[in-house]
């Protein structure tokens, strides 16, 4: 799927929110502070998978096999794109640049930090972070759509 396509997507999504018709409690954020929860929520897991990604592009590249990190590079890509376009929920386009850069430099260094800057450890890596960022990668209306649901049964009332 391409970029542009899950971007149009995601919008759509993001559309429906606002005629989603749940009873909420009385205190209840309003329609625009739900959506902006429910997108920074989706931001931050687009970070998590950008790092990951691209910590596994610099291992293979770093093993010689540029085809391999290409594609890996291509991954991070799109999630760091949609890292950034979640984040610009409620912010201005500068602000959610910085957002997502800072996002991305903190989990970089963990992800750094946990394989103690050896590329040999990435497989701790793997266990925490592959199945996950696979999903999330492949199935962007479901991961939007466990965030939304997520953040709506928080405010949400029993009937």
């Amino acid at each position: 799927m391409s970029l542009k396509l899950v971007l149009a997507n995601s919008v759509i999504c993001f559309s429906a929110i606002a005629v989603v018709n749940l009873a909420f409690s009385q205190d209840r954020p309003s329609d625009t502070e739900i959506l902006n929860e429910i997108m920074n929520n989706v931001s931050e897991g687009y970070v998590v998978c950008a790092a990951y990604y691209a910590m596994v592009a610099s291992a293979v590249e770093d093993s010689g096999d540029e085809a391999t990190a290409n594609s890996y590079k291509q991954v991070y890509e799109t999630t760091i794109a949609l890292a950034f376009a979640a984040a610009q929920s409620g912010r201005s386009e500068e602000m959610a640049m910085k957002v997502t850069t800072a996002r991305l430099n903190i989990h970089l260094d963990d992800m750094e930090s946990e394989i103690e800057n050896d590329y040999s450890n990435m497989s701790l890596l793997m266990v925490k972070h592959l199945k996950r960022c696979e999903w999330v990668v492949n199935h962007t209306d479901a991961f939007f759509q466990e965030w939304q649901d997520k953040i709506f049964s928080r405010y949400a009332t029993e009937e």
